[in-house]
């Protein structure tokens, strides 16, 4: 598996879930960003596991992509000092979530249709971009 070096909580968060259902994970590969971990899996015998968002791009670049059950879920936030914010980064904070919950609905209504995670969240990325 290829994994990033900057996200060691995902990477227990993943070794925890195989784990969990008897898998040994062997990491073959630690690499400094989730392209580099792309390239590794389009280049070479090489897993990964990717944000949804990524998937849509390794779906795209011809990766077989596919849908852990149960979900491994990461979850993040945004993060800003703490007090008022300038409203150019007030505004940022409202766009995120907007930006989000607009995805994650299409999401929701294309696995609705009855396409899995992985088709929903591809055709959520084409109407939604």
């Amino acid at each position: 598996m290829a994994c990033r070096q900057a996200a060691p909580n995902e990477n227990d968060a993943v070794r925890t879930a195989l784990a969990a259902h008897g898998i040994d994970v062997v990491i073959g590969a630690n690499v400094p960003s989730r392209a580099a971990q792309l390239t590794f899996v389009l280049g070479s015998g090489f897993q990964a596991f990717l944000p949804l968002r990524m998937c849509a791009t390794a779906w795209d670049a011809g990766a077989c992509v596919v849908e852990t059950d149960p979900l491994i879920q990461s979850p993040f936030g945004v993060v800003h000092r703490s007090g008022a914010l300038a409203p150019a980064a007030q505004q940022f904070v409202n766009d995120v979530r907007i930006a989000l919950r607009g995805w994650f609905d299409a999401i929701a209504a294309h696995r609705a249709e009855g396409l899995d995670l992985v088709e929903a969240v591809v055709a959520a990325r084409d109407t939604t971009a």
